[in-house]
């Protein structure tokens, strides 16, 4: 790989960096989760102490990034947000200056499934740069302007939280065993590559959320209301493995906890049950490598007890290769080590679908392009 230490970056410099701002925010119009805007902080004031001039590309799913500027405006010296939405734009940056572009999927040629024109995009932003740097790993499974397309127009590297993500997420492709995976959420379709590769190399892996769902209506149990993603099918390699580990009780909207025959047509499951987290914390302690991807219950609704007691109790297994990842898994972890300082994992991935990705292939389309 190609990292930032192979790019000659000095002052004046003028450098494209890439990150992701695409954090959770409330009604209120608050940031509910810092984490990956924090995780970039040390990225940029690199670059200023190399007094170069840094202009930011970022995203969040829609609307603008001025939530996030006001942020970063308290945590960043030296630094200007540049609210149009052209890539034509007029500003003036000093060294060890930080200037942050508007929201790039406002510009539809960013997400354009049209190359040429997503390298039209990429070259008006190539043109105000002298080298590109993507940061930017959790978006990075995206054939994107301003992921894939910038580096055909300028010398590029990998930033050191995407190289970090690599490193880290290797250990799980080629893991110490016992291997032990726990994949929860709620959309099959993109975990089950994920799923198909570690059947061959986990030792066991835990199926909770509402992916669990799909394997009980495919073997004919009871799940009443519960939420289920109808548009995906589980070939028999998958269905009939002995490594997948099911729940063996779950609590429902009433949160009252109930074995699987206890389940009706009423009911609506809305997390596991305690005899589940016993069986998965007896996995656990008998595991070298513990990889996790998906929160388990229906947080939000705030059936997340089970979840942050997981969470809990894996971070005390302190002598463990310990993965967690999932931008929804992450904001319940952060919440628990504001309460619990003393939990310690091998590596925490803001990533959701670009981690799945990269454990699923082994590579990601921004790295193939900075190759």
């Amino acid at each position: 790989m190609k990292t930032i230490n192979d790019l000659e970056i000095k002052e004046e410099t003028k450098v494209l960096l890439r990150l992701d701002f695409n954090v959770p925010i409330n009604d209120s119009e608050e940031i509910e989760n810092t984490f990956r805007i924090d995780e970039s902080l040390s990225t940029i004031k690199h670059l200023q102490e190399l007094r170069a001039q840094t202009i930011i590309i970022a995203h969040k799913e829609s609307g603008s990034l001025e939530i996030i500027a006001n942020y970063l405006s308290e945590k960043v010296g030296n630094f200007q947000f540049i609210n149009e939405s052209n890539t034509n734009k007029s500003f003036v940056i000093e060294n060890g200056g930080v200037v942050l572009f508007e929201n790039i999927r406002l510009d539809e040629r960013e997400k354009s499934k049209d190359e040429s024109v997503r390298d039209e995009l990429a070259k008006e932003l190539s043109s105000l740069a002298n080298v590109f740097v993507n940061d930017a790993f959790s978006a990075s499974h995206r054939n994107h302007a301003s992921i894939t397309s910038i580096p055909k127009f300028l010398p590029s590297a990998l930033g050191p939280n995407f190289v970090r993500e690599v490193t880290e997420l290797t250990k799980a492709l080629d893991p110490v065993h016992p291997t032990f995976l726990i994949v929860g959420g709620a959309k099959f379709d993109t975990k089950l590559k994920m799923l198909e590769k570690f059947i061959n190399i986990a030792d066991k892996i835990f199926v909770g959320g509402a992916l669990a769902h799909t394997f009980w209506k495919a073997k004919g149990q009871e799940i009443g209301t519960s939420l289920l993603d109808e548009e995906v099918s589980l070939n028999d390699d998958i269905l009939n493995s002995e490594k997948i580990i099911l729940p063996i009780d779950v609590l429902n909207q009433e949160n009252t906890n109930k074995t699987l025959n206890e389940i009706t047509g009423e009911d609506k499951i809305m997390d596991f049950g305690k005899n589940t987290l016993n069986e998965i914390l007896e996995i656990a302690k008998n595991s070298e490598t513990i990889i996790w991807n998906g929160p388990l219950g229906f947080y939000e609704k705030g059936f997340d007890k089970g979840t942050r007691e997981l969470i809990v109790r894996l971070g005390e297994m302190q002598d463990k290769t310990i993965i967690l990842g999932g931008g929804d898994t992450v904001a319940v972890v952060e919440k628990v080590l504001k309460e619990n300082s003393n939990l310690k994992f091998t590596h925490i991935s803001g990533a959701g679908g670009a981690m799945i990705d990269f454990l699923s292939n082994g590579t990601l389309p921004a790295i193939d392009a900075i190759k």
